[in-house]
């Protein structure tokens, strides 16, 4: 007879050992070791190809990092995009994902111009509005206004929806009818990992997360079916990230200091609050039939 493991009982978290924390502490040490070696490799004043390279490292680095994290608390590397409901969630990444591009941008930015300070004191120019110029510290590389915009809807969507599904998590579960139905759409794996709370669908233990969580709905009507509001918001969100990542790029490529990160469009700005909001609106319709009241 063959013993086949209880659905019910989650793998034991992962503790973090001395050698998984010696390794994520390279791989912070790597990422600042490798902005502030960057003058070594840099024979003029901010030679184009060193920095650009050192914005590319940087990004693997952050990313390996998140990846470590991931491994160490969820016990794999996609981790830290893993909710409380044990699902793969969009909004988280997404905000990773902006993350890892301004964190390092803004990083490399900042020694980039400690390096150039150190070699010519008063180096570090801008123009002011008025059109003069004027000095400015290593650490002064602004954010624009509209970046924090992005950001501000990214952290909205990110604590938006657990509220949402709260909410709806202490709704009266399906009819009986209906939880058939979508039970029956799924296969016998996903019958075992799913659970509903509410009208809520989770999974069991992180490990039952997959990808495909990005794209399908989060309640008992709609687990099985492909969520549009998630899949326009994922494409929108992708295409304005590889474009800002490439602006960074395109900045950090040139000769001299760096004052400001580049600035997202006004309509970018646009695209993405809509984007975002028809992620929370589908997010919060009623996408599941509840029980009639008697």
């Amino acid at each position: 007879m063959v013993n086949t493991p209880d659905p019910t009982v989650c793998k034991e978290s992962p503790k973090v050992t001395g050698w998984q924390l010696i390794l994520c502490m390279l791989l912070i040490g790597l990422t600042i070791g490798a902005a502030i070696l960057m003058p070594r490799w840099d024979p003029g004043q901010g030679a184009t190809p060193w920095r650009q390279g050192t914005f590319l490292l940087t990004l693997v680095l952050v990313t390996l990092l998140f990846f470590a994290l991931g491994i160490f608390i969820r016990g794999r590397p996609a981790g830290i995009l893993i909710d409380d409901r044990n699902r793969m969630s969009l909004s988280r990444l997404q905000m990773t994902l902006w993350t890892v591009v301004i964190l390092a941008g803004w990083g490399i930015s900042a020694i980039s111009n400690a390096s150039l300070e150190a070699k010519a004191p008063g180096y570090l120019t801008k123009t002011n509005p008025s059109g003069k110029l004027e000095t400015f510290g290593p650490l002064d590389v602004a954010v624009p206004p509209q970046l924090w915009m992005a950001m501000g809807i990214a952290i909205t969507s990110l604590a938006g929806t657990p509220l949402i599904l709260n909410i709806k998590a202490n709704q009266k579960p399906p009819v009986l009818e209906e939880s058939a139905r979508f039970v029956s759409a799924m296969d016998r794996e996903s019958q075992a990992q799913t659970r509903f709370v509410g009208l809520v669908a989770e999974h069991r233990c992180p490990e039952d997360a997959v990808w495909s969580d990005l794209f399908t709905g989060d309640e008992a009507g709609n687990v099985t079916a492909v969520d549009l509001g998630k899949v326009q918001m994922f494409y929108f969100t992708l295409i304005l990230i590889v474009s800002y990542t490439i602006a960074v790029f395109t900045l950090v490529g040139r000769h001299g200091a760096i004052s400001q990160l580049p600035v997202l469009s006004d309509g970018a700005i646009a695209l993405l609050g809509l984007s975002h909001a028809g992620y929370l609106g589908a997010k919060a319709a009623p996408n599941t039939k509840p029980t009639p009241s008697i």
